[in-house]
């Protein structure tokens, strides 16, 4: 199976095909804007780095507006080999909580129509789709209503399934939205819209945080005192929130998360839960505990480290990251409910 990692991050969806398929899957192209994520990405994969795009606008074309379309099919067929399956976790700020919500009003929204330019050209057999849960409700849901029937429109049978990372292997609640896609149809498991089935715990990669937790870390991850009292109060003015330490399954990992946001939002742990140590010594999670949590296997977590990143940048890549074992989940369904 040949794959295109479309807005690909570091490469979750990558990482996901590969642990599924093994040797039977490779990824021919990726496409990602973020210079530093691609550093990440090439870094991790076990095998010769695949054809790089930074801005999908070399793939498909400048967006004419108003036309609504793209440059011309042969543009995209020579840009693009051939392949079966189109990964994209396409930008989610346009939809997220934690940004301003305005859809498809945004510019960064209508990077979904080169999605739809490059399946209605390529023709892959299946997509995988990725974006945040609150896509569903932007301008009264209309949003997602567009999304469905212009990939329906492309004569796919498609679906869609919320799905939270922490039935799926690692210890993150994590709640995301999945659209997938089968070209020839009959797929079993979209018609019956049955999502994915639970991993049993046994199974599970990292079966809670005290798996993915290290007990000795750099002291630079500890909370002085002085940010300690910010970080466990329960907010100010009109904004109140209830501060909560040692959550297992951790919050959301979110992009923003290397700002330390306070303890009602982000994950910090006190060496008592850690180690039987002191409450008082608090600390926030690594960045390749992040990388852990986001599902990525230990091996390939240490790669993207030694690349040299920034701390900050490496908490940014994990909290845009799609959760690989909830991908390869999808992707297995997908592809055992096919013909």
């Amino acid at each position: 199976m040949k794959g295109f990692d479309l807005f690909s991050g570091i490469g979750g969806f990558h990482h996901a095909a590969h642990d599924l398929l093994g040797e039977d899957y490779k990824t021919i192209a990726y496409c990602e804007i973020d210079p530093k994520a691609r550093i990440a990405y090439e870094a991790s994969i076990n095998e010769s780095p695949p054809k790089a795009f930074s801005d999908v606008n070399e793939i498909t074309g400048e967006f004419d507006a108003s036309k609504k379309s793209f440059g011309n099919s042969s543009h995209i067929k020579k840009m693009l080999p051939n392949f079966d399956v189109l990964f994209a976790g396409f930008p989610c700020q346009p939809f997220s909580s934690m940004g301003l919500r305005n859809g498809m009003d945004d510019p960064r929204g209508i990077l979904f129509n080169h999605i739809e330019a490059i399946l209605k050209i390529k023709k892959p057999r299946y997509f995988i789709l990725e974006n945040v849960r609150g896509i569903r409700t932007i301008n009264n849901g209309s949003v997602m209503e567009y999304i469905m029937n212009q990939l329906n429109l492309l004569g796919y049978q498609t679906t869609s399934w919320m799905l939270n990372s922490e039935d799926y292997g690692v210890p993150q609640t994590r709640r995301r939205i999945f659209f997938v896609g089968d070209l020839k149809g009959g797929n079993k498991n979209i018609y019956e819209d049955t999502p994915p089935k639970e991993v049993p715990t046994y199974k599970r990669r990292y079966k809670s945080m005290i798996d993915i937790l290290e007990k000795d870390v750099d002291k630079k991850y500890f909370l002085s005192e002085k940010i300690k009292k910010t970080i466990l109060s329960s907010g100010t003015g009109g904004w109140k929130s209830n501060p909560e330490i040692n959550k297992d399954p951790a919050r959301p990992l979110t992009y923003t998360m290397h700002k330390m946001h306070r303890a009602s939002q982000d994950n910090y742990y006190d060496m008592n839960y850690l180690a039987n140590g002191s409450k008082n010594k608090i600390r926030r999670i690594t960045p390749y505990e992040a990388l852990l949590i986001q599902g990525f296997k230990k091996n390939i977590a240490k790669k993207i480290l030694n690349v040299g990143l920034s701390d900050t940048h490496i908490y940014k890549l994990a909290g845009n990251a799609v959760t690989t074992t909830t991908a390869k989940s999808v992707l297995a369904h997908l592809l055992s409910g096919s013909k």
